[in-house]
């Protein structure tokens, strides 16, 4: 009775170790689904410029129109201006002003410029207009628009597009982000500021001229960096067919970086995890405008303040991204009984889809393991590692994390072991170390037993 209980005690002990080894379930997290670098140099700098909107010209060339700031007439009396590009790198002011402040007569901000080309071949711009209200001793802004022919020279169009006045931009509107949806109407996310945070909400048109607002808050602030406020947008379509957008998160007053969020639908979003561009030694780095260059590589264009510097006080810089394929499985970790099942899901960005999946189990292909999830019901004990391939339409491949799964059972009758090895040398080693433990104590059992047996004997 006493080797059974210390057999007992010893099996014990080395499952207890198995089931050491990687029983942390982690949460499933929103991996970023693009990377970030910010390039070398200045694209634009001198005096205030900010706000940046670039279109491609038909010649090849690029246009940038941007916010500028008169300073003899600050707080009030930005206006906006434009550069050129051959290259999106190096930028020459245009002369002239494209959009003066003020609607009619009244001064006031004219800024955050977006500019759509329209069918006929035409511009539209729209601007935020910001002035003054002593009622409430705060500055309002609305949405106003102008056409041209030439992009240099502008029309103000009568009436407002979109105003302020609902219940999370009670006080004004902001920073105008764009996107013409499959159907070819329009829909524009933009800053709205309730006196105490900002947030990004959304409104649709299916001319361009007449827009309604959407109910609910498209970005709504609370996360680690963006607590404060979540305002100055930018959106794009991805290749694997989703909405991207990048907008600024303040944790704090004059303390912001560029975050991101993933959506299907363009209503309903996912923050990602992370920054994608740090702020630095600036007090803010904002997105503002980016321009695809190939299959999954843009160049973002990013306002940077360096508040409370006064003189230049912000610059137009830039970053190159990558939406690269790349997967991750869910859980990476968890400890099962023999005979249970665990599921496994998969999350793929980037690339171009549709995918082709491959589980493996311990470095083998699983037979039927191609879709995006899988099952793993185990008839063995012991630990195992699973991993995902994926390849996508282009031919790129990318594999994910392998996922350290131990699976525990209590021996009946004897032991049994894994008839799969784990695939890597440190779980090999692992678990030949577990068994050269457990030989070692059974052979000492068993001279003890043939030592009380002998002095039994003797007796």
């Amino acid at each position: 009775m006493g080797r059974q209980k210390i057999l007992l005690l010893v099996t014990t002990f080395v499952i207890c170790i198995f089931a050491m080894m990687g029983t942390h379930i982690v949460n499933a997290s929103v991996e970023p689904s693009s990377a970030w670098a910010m390039e070398s140099g200045i694209r634009l700098e001198g005096g205030w410029p900010a706000n940046p909107c670039i279109i491609s010209l038909s010649n090849g060339t690029y246009r940038m129109y941007y916010t500028d700031v008169l300073l003899d007439l600050y707080p009030l009396g930005s206006i906006i201006k434009s550069a050129t590009s051959l290259d999106g790198l190096t930028w020459v002011r245009d002369s002239g002003t494209r959009v003066g402040y003020g609607n009619g007569s009244e001064p006031g901000h004219a800024g955050s410029p977006e500019v759509v080309v329209l069918s006929d071949g035409t511009y539209r711009m729209y601007y935020s207009h910001e002035y003054y209200d002593s009622g409430i001793g705060d500055y309002r802004s609305e949405f106003l628009s102008a056409v041209s022919v030439d992009g240099l020279s502008w029309t103000k169009e009568a009436g407002i597009r979109v105003n302020f006045g609902g219940t999370y931009d009670s006080i004004r509107i902001e920073h105008i982000d764009l996107m013409i949806l499959l159907d070819g109407t329009y829909r524009m996310y933009y800053s709205g500021y309730d006196g105490a945070h900002y947030r990004i909400l959304s409104a649709v048109s299916s001319d361009g001229l007449t827009w309604t607002k959407e109910g609910g808050v498209r970005i709504d602030v609370g996360g680690a960096y963006d607590s404060l406020h979540a305002l100055s947008s930018v959106t794009i379509r991805i290749p694997d067919g989703r909405y991207a957008m990048f907008y600024c998160g303040h944790s704090a007053e004059w303390a912001a970086q560029t975050l991101s969020a993933i959506s299907t639908d363009g209503l309903t979003w996912i923050k990602e995890d992370g920054i994608r561009i740090e702020r630095g030694s600036y007090t803010l780095v904002a997105s503002s405008a980016i321009v695809k260059l190939s299959g999954d590589q843009f160049r973002m264009y990013i306002t940077a303040d360096r508040y409370p510097v006064w003189t230049n006080r912000t610059i137009i810089l830039s970053a190159i991204g990558e939406f690269t394929l790349s997967t991750s499985i869910d859980p990476l970790s968890a400890s099962i009984n023999v005979g249970e099942s665990l599921a496994f899901t998969s999350n793929v960005t980037g690339g171009m889809p549709p995918y082709n999946y491959q589980w493996y189990l311990n470095g083998h292909p699983i037979l039927g393991g191609i879709s995006s999830h899988w099952i793993f019901t185990p008839t063995l004990w012991g630990v195992y590692y699973v991993h995902l391939e994926v390849t996508d339409d282009t031919g790129n491949h990318v594999q994910s994390e392998s996922a350290n799964i131990t699976v525990v059972a209590l021996p009946v009758g004897g032991y049994s072991f894994p008839a799969l090895l784990p695939a890597t040398a440190k779980s090999v080693t692992a678990n030949m170390t577990l068994l050269t433990i457990l030989t070692t104590v059974l052979i000492a059992i068993k001279k003890r037993t043939r030592r009380i047996g002998r002095i039994q004997e003797t007796v």
